[in-house]
Formats: structure tokens, C-alpha cells, sequence
């Protein structure tokens, strides 16, 4: 960042993507894919090992916790109707999924 600062007059990471250029498309999808696929195996193998050196540890967390924190209570999450359960995946997307990363880019972009 020192190095922007110096050529460009402020912080950034300007001189440290220089000479890169935008990758095609069809090869941004493919890295996605890449990515997510590695992501979706390390959850597969790292669940069942986390699960067991943490169980205790959660156990005791979502039992001092209210009922509705615990998203694996399915019962629970069946006292609810339907409509109530889609709004509410829709605000989590909404709110979570493209508005946090934006503000989050938004306010990043002052440093």
C-alpha cells in the first residue's frame, strides 16, 4: 500500500494489480465453480470432525440460548407457516447476500 501511496498519492492496492487484465468470462465461471466445488468437499470432510470436537461446547451454547437460534430444530422451524419461512429467506438474500457485500464495497472503497 506504500508503494500506491507513493506513485499514485494515496493508499491503495493499485500497484499491486498492474498489468492485470480482465479474465474472460467463461473463465471467471469455471474458477467460481472450481472454488465452490473445493469449498462444498472441505465441508464435507471438515463437518463431521468439527461436529465432533465442538458438540459439547454447542451443546452447551444452544441450551442457554432461546429456541429460535437453534436452526437445526426442525420441529420448531414447523411451527411456522410457509409464507413466514419464504420471507424470511428472502430478506436473508436481500439483506445479506447483496446488500451487505455492496455497502461493504461502498465503504471500502475510501480507503
Amino acid at each position: 500500500m506504500s508503494a500506491s501511496k507513493k506513485e499514485y498519492g494515496a493508499y491503495s492496492f493499485k500497484s499491486a494489480f498492474v498489468g492485470q487484465g480482465k479474465l474472460a468470462i467463461w473463465k471467471v465461471v469455471i474458477i467460481a465453480f472450481i472454488f465452490f466445488g473445493i469449498a462444498g468437499l472441505l465441508s464435507i470432510v471438515i463437518a463431521p470432525i468439527e461436529n465432533h470436537v465442538f458438540a459439547e461446547i454447542r451443546s452447551s451454547v444452544l441450551h442457554n440460548l432461546p429456541i429460535g437460534f437453534n436452526w437445526t430444530n426442525y420441529e420448531y422451524l414447523k411451527s411456522f407457516s410457509q409464507p413466514v419461512l419464504i420471507l424470511t429467506c428472502i430478506y436473508y438474500f436481500v439483506f445479506n447476500v447483496l446488500l451487505a457485500p455492496i455497502t461493504e464495497e461502498l465503504f471500502l472503497e475510501d480507503i
